[in-house]
């Protein structure tokens, strides 16, 4: 061997002609070398002089400026490295349980059934996702389901090529061994990948559970799931990941055709994807069948079909055919169990026994004609389902009778696997069957059958809509009853849990059983293309008697969404769905009218979402829109001209036409541009023939909308010929929005004083100011010029609105007002106290020109309006001679304390007054010694502090009260307490850090009952903190073990947030440790350290490399990452913590003991995120 690898990197370097590039020479090799450390006998032989002599003789004749690694692999490494990999050894080396990346491929290309493996066409996006799984070190189980045929396995086998060395598919004969091992046994130093295929739900779970409990194991499933079955879910955790495979688009179909080097002609081509539903599996197929495909009635799923069977026999012999026909029968097929085998054999003509479906089972299941399932494995199914629907109908042939036969003859649980059979099968060959089911001798027909086999009706829903449809109509007098009874009352109390009442609870319970499932029932008919229309008026029935006796079973919520718009998929044409709405407008009952309406709105102002059954109903079909646009567009017309009626007429209905009107305008801009404009132009001329009470930016925000949509179609389809009927559209849009524009006065006061209005928000791009700034100076200036304008009407309506925009108007009108003319007109908001506010602003506006009339009406107000004076003032500012009569309103009291206080805690009035002001005003607004007024103290005593980091001493004494005495605990007070206590710290150290401590210490004595009475400055979110933080700055050492005590005592009342930063790593890490000498406020401090503030680390390993022995520290600091609240889901979370620690492992500059502890940190939080996982898997 020596002398075969001599020179062997040099040969390497001069063939591949690329020096300075080889890094590392490889030699794998069958010869056990002994050990690889440095080790001697006891006369001295090197044990490991083999392997450098191998390494010198490769690296022989190498140039000094080559650095090449030698690494060795011998025999007794492989045997290792097999022994430590499970799943190597399991594929390799022993029984087969796995198979390999590259034997699957190969399985794939062989057991196609004949198809060429050509590129995948319309799975890039689902292949992203899966490969951006896979490479989440975080994802422990994937999930992929999907349609038989969709390329589940093909498109996994994809996504792996870049991981075929770690990835393993377990055989179909394996899967009942791996379903009872230990998993963990075949993890690994290296990432393993287990695939395990054609599971079914409740096993990918538990496959879920084992793969997030082991690390270094990650598990991908394939699901088979009908297109009709609810998508898959596993959880909503992190560590598990879902892929649902959808089936093709017709534009992809058609691609893969191409693909497929297709000689079908383009009519074939269109036939056949209407029939595949988008299956890539029938597509090809069909491609290979080649024209003419429509032979006689055969579909195209039937000659695949048939197909199948030919390929079958071909692989195993006709007498594998009886026993696919005889597996094909029950869903699943259990075959550990004679009973349905001799059932079925009494019924059909059939060859194959129980012995024979053992014989052919695994074989079949490795072609993949077979999908093993159930705990055992003993379940199987026929693969593709589309196969055994074939099988199962050319057994039937035309004799319906012999279903019912075959029903008969099975036992409970073998009736329900022929159900669930059927679903896949055309009901008119089960035809006997639901004749019988459904017929006077079957196991309905009973009085109160219906109730108490209600389930078995939710299955039937599935197998034969149509029958299930047609009988629950002809019963509708005994489900209506069902479900109209009546609920018991129960006591209240502890009365209400006990006998007898508990019977009455029990009832009740029932009874909402009974509903939800009835629900259920109608649901699904009603969504059936086959059931739709037939169910319709019965659902029609329930919901109005849901509308008169509030049943609660949402049966009227159901029936309504119905006549949604946008849900194109529902099988009751518009025009039906629009038939039922007139007749129940005409029906004598005022209910059943009611209802009527209702429906009415839903299509002219629909909900934007519906319920969630219903969604995802939608989502998973994503049925095609097989309505014309031109129904949608007319049925939605209807509704939206039956809608404008009703806000037209005097009725009971017009108060709520006219509400939901607003929301209907909107909804105009969904209709073809040319049908909406009918509708604008008919709410514009009723609106200004004052025929419709609505709000005028309503209308007008429908015609903005509408304007925007139509600019949008300009720029974007500006080459498209229809674009050509827009320009005289949107000018006859602007031409509506300027007549609101050019209006009355007091139209464009109501549309300018809406803050609300996204057209007045436009902004001047010379000017930069916005558009209903400069309307409002026009209005006020009308105002000023023609004052007669101000009629009652007009003030009301600025004081209706209580709007900033009303009040910026009443100030603009005072500015413009120089000849007071407005003055006396004005002045009559005065007569209510709610609109005296717009005078105030009037009287500002005058103030920069008619500032002696102001004053002078001021002097003149009578006694006992010291209130309405006090609201003029804070308009007006604080001038000396406002100063003045501010005083002299406190002095005679004419005011009230507490609007005193908020009146002044806004503008600048109070941040420029002396000391010696405030001071009055501070013991007048808390003269009361109530919480209340100290509240009201409180707030202004914040907003006269900001900005200042200062206070004067005169107001020392009153900061004292505010902060210690009882207050209303209200959101802000605590913010407002700090902002006071900053201030009152800097201003007089030693008093401030007097009140931090003996705040403190007043909690813990008193305790809970402390909660909401006494102020604690340490018990607030991050931002309160600032008094604690000013304080440190002053007496750091003394207000930390002040803070320690306090949150290492049990008496403690109210906790800080996650983001609170108590404590300043940078400035006092000294005197921090210090303080940490103490056992008990060093535990303390580590707990309510942050993890993201500066400094952390340093301080971390500093307080374990002094303290390493204090495990009850290591645990708090590790309690750090593993918070139990939080945004989002505690396992989410967890994974964060352990991503953040393996990054800060990474850092350059770790020290030994760093590094040891973050380690510890890691392991501890995983075993926590795998238990936390499992528990929420089991429950």
């Amino acid at each position: 061997m020596k002398a075969s690898v001599k020179g062997a990197a040099k040969e390497v370097i001069e063939r591949a002609k690329r020096p300075g590039e080889l890094k590392q020479y490889t030699l794998f090799t069958n010869l056990g070398l002994g050990r690889t450390q440095s080790t001697t006998t006891r006369n001295g032989r090197l044990l490991k002089e083999e392997r450098d002599s191998l390494r010198s003789a490769i690296l022989d004749g190498l140039p000094e400026t080559e650095h090449v690694e030698v690494e060795i692999i011998d025999a007794g490494f492989l045997q290792a490295a097999v022994n430590r990999h499970r799943a190597i050894r399991e594929t390799y080396f022993a029984s087969p349980v796995f198979q390999s990346w590259h034997e699957n491929w190969q399985l794939l290309e062989k057991q196609k059934h004949g198809e060429t493996l050509l590129p995948m066409v319309g799975r890039k996006k689902q292949l992203d996702e899966l490969k951006e799984m896979l490479s989440d070190p975080d994802v422990a189980f994937i999930g992929i389901s999907g349609a038989s045929g969709m390329g589940k396995s093909r498109l996994l086998l994809e996504a792996c090529t870049e991981i075929a060395s770690e990835t393993f598919f377990v055989r179909n004969t394996a899967k009942t061994s791996m379903m009872a091992a230990d998993l963990k046994s075949y993890a690994s130093g290296q990432q393993v990948l287990i695939v395990v295929e054609d599971l079914r739900q409740e096993e990918a779970k538990a496959f879920a559970e084992q793969a997030i409990l082991t690390a270094g194991l990650r598990i991908v499933a394939t699901i088979p799931a009908e297109e009709h079955l609810p998508q898959l879910n596993l959880g909503e955790m992190p560590q598990i990941k879902s892929l649902r495979v959808l089936p093709l688009t017709y534009n992809d179909a058609r691609e893969l055709l191409k693909v497929a080097q297709t000689k079908l002609s383009n009519n074939d081509i269109d036939w056949a994807i209407q029939e595949a539903g988008g299956n890539p599996q029938i597509l090809l197929v069909a491609s290979e069948l080649g024209s003419p495909l429509r032979v006689h009635q055969t579909t195209l799923k039937q000659r695949v079909a048939a197909k199948f069977v030919q390929r079958s026999e071909a692989l195993f012999g006709p007498p594998v055919i009886s026993a696919l026909e005889l597996l094909s029968c029950l869903s699943p097929f259990p075959t550990n169990r004679s009973e349905p085998v001799v059932a079925l054999k009494s019924c059909l003509t059939l060859s194959a026994d129980l012995g024979t479906l053992r014989h052919y089972r695994d074989r079949l299941a490795d072609a993949g004609f077979l999908e093993v399932s159930g705990r055992d494995r003993n379940d199987v199914s026929v693969s593709p389902p589309l196969l055994a629907t074939f099988l199962l109908e050319r057994l039937i042939g035309d004799d319906s009778a012999r279903v019912l036969k075959i029903y008969q003859a099975l036992d409970d649980d073998g009736k329900k696997r022929l159900i669930e059979r059927l679903i896949s099968v055309d009901s008119s060959a089960g035809e006997g069957l639901w004749n019988y089911v459904f017929g006077p001798t079957g196991p309905f027909a009973a009085a109160g059958a219906i109730e108490m086999e209600i389930d078995a009706l939710l299955d039937l829903v599935r197998a034969a809509p149509r029958q299930t449809a047609m009988f629950l109509v002809k019963r509708a007098d005994e489900l209506l009853g069902l479900v109209e009874q009546s609920k018991h009352k129960a006591g209240e109390g502890l009365a209400g849990l006990l006998s007898p009442e508990l019977t009455a609870h029990q009832h009740n319970q029932k009874i909402d059983g009974i509903r939800s499932r009835i629900r259920g029932l109608l649901h699904g008919l009603a969504y059936h293309g086959d059931s739709g229309e037939i169910v319709f008026p019965l659902l029609e029935r329930f919901a109005v008697a849901d509308h008169a006796d509030q049943l609660g079973g949402n049966f009227k919520k159901l029936f309504l969404e119905c006549f949604t718009p946008w849900y194109y998929s529902f099988p009751v044409p518009p025009s039906e769905r629009w038939c039922t709405v007139q007749r129940l407008l005409k029906d004598s009952s005022k209910e059943v009218r009611s209802l009527g309406v209702e429906a009415i709105f839903i299509i002219s102002d629909p909900p934007h979402s519906l319920s969630g059954q219903t969604v995802q109903n939608w989502r998973i079909s994503d049925a095609p829109r097989t309505l014309q646009w031109k129904e949608v567009f007319e049925h939605r017309e209807l509704g939206f001209s039956a809608h404008f009626k009703l806000a037209l007429k005097s009725g009971p209905h017009r108060e709520q036409a006219l509400k939901r009107l607003g929301g209907a305008i909107h909804e105009l801009q969904h209709l073809p541009p040319e049908r909406g404009i009918k509708f604008h132009r008919l709410i514009v001329g009723s609106f200004f023939k004052d025929r419709l009470k609505l709000d005028p930016s309503d209308v007008l925000s429908g015609l903005w909308r509408e304007k925007k949509r139509l600019v949008e179609y300009l720029e974007k389809h500006s080459a498209e010929k229809w674009v050509e009927q827009i320009p005289p559209i949107l000018k006859e849009v602007h031409g509506m929005m300027d007549k609101f524009f050019r209006g009355s006065i007091l139209l464009r006061l109501q549309i300018w004083i809406d803050e609300g209005s996204m057209y007045g928000w436009d902004e001047d791009p010379k000017t930069g100011r916005r558009r209903y700034e400069d309307e409002i100076k026009g209005i006020a200036r009308e105002l000023v010029e023609k004052p007669a304008l101000l009629i009652p009407k007009l003030r009301k309506a600025m004081a209706a609105s209580k709007k900033y925009h009303a009040t910026q108007l009443a100030y603009e009108i005072g500015i413009l007002d120089r000849k007071l003319e407005c003055w006396n007109r004005m002045g009559t908001f005065q007569s209510s106290a709610e609109d005296l506010w717009l005078f105030a602003a009037y009287c500002n506006g005058l103030k920069q020109h008619a500032l002696a009339r102001v004053q002078k009406y001021l002097d003149e107000m009578p006694a006992g309006t010291d209130e309405a004076m006090l609201t003029i003032l804070r308009f007006l500012g604080p001038s000396k001679d406002n100063r003045e009569r501010l005083q002299k309103m406190i002095r005679r009291k004419g005011i009230k304390p507490d609007v005193l206080g908020w009146s002044l805690c806004s503008g600048n009035w109070i941040h420029d007054l002396p000391p010696k002001e405030v001071r009055i005003i501070f013991l007048y607004v808390e003269s009361p010694h109530t919480p209340e007024a100290y509240y009201s103290l409180l707030q202004l005593f914040s907003f006269y502090l900001h900005g200042k980091t200062l206070m004067s001493p005169l107001l020392f004494g009153i900061a004292e009260r505010v902060l210690t005495r009882a207050c209303d605990q209200r959101q802000d007070t605590d913010y407002d307490r700090n902002t006071v206590a900053s201030a009152y710290v800097r201003s007089t150290p030693v008093k401030g850090v007097k009140i931090f401590e003996r705040q403190l210490e007043r909690i813990l004595k008193v305790g809970w009952k402390a909660y909401g009475s006494i102020w604690n400055p340490v018990g607030g979110s991050s931002g309160s903190l600032d008094f604690m933080r000013a304080a440190v700055e002053l007496f750091p050492q003394r207000v930390y073990c002040a803070t320690l005590d306090y949150l290492g005592s049990k008496r403690r009342v109210g906790h800080f947030n996650d983001e609170a930063v108590l404590f300043d790593l940078k400035k006092h890490q000294e005197i921090l440790l210090k303080v940490a000498k103490d056992e008990n406020r060093r535990a303390i401090l580590a707990s309510h350290l942050v993890s993201t503030q500066p400094h952390f680390w340093e301080f971390v390993f500093q307080l374990i490399f002094r303290f390493p022995e204090d495990q009850r520290m290591r645990n708090a600091l590790i309690g750090l990452f593993d918070e139990s609240f939080g945004w989002g889901e505690h396992s989410d979370r967890l994974t964060t913590a352990i991503k953040d620690l393996e990054k800060s492992k990474k850092a350059s500059d770790l020290p030994p003991h760093g590094a040891l502890f973050i380690a510890e940190a890691i392991r501890v939080l995983a075993k926590r995120r795998a238990e936390l996982s499992a528990r929420t898997m089991n429950g």
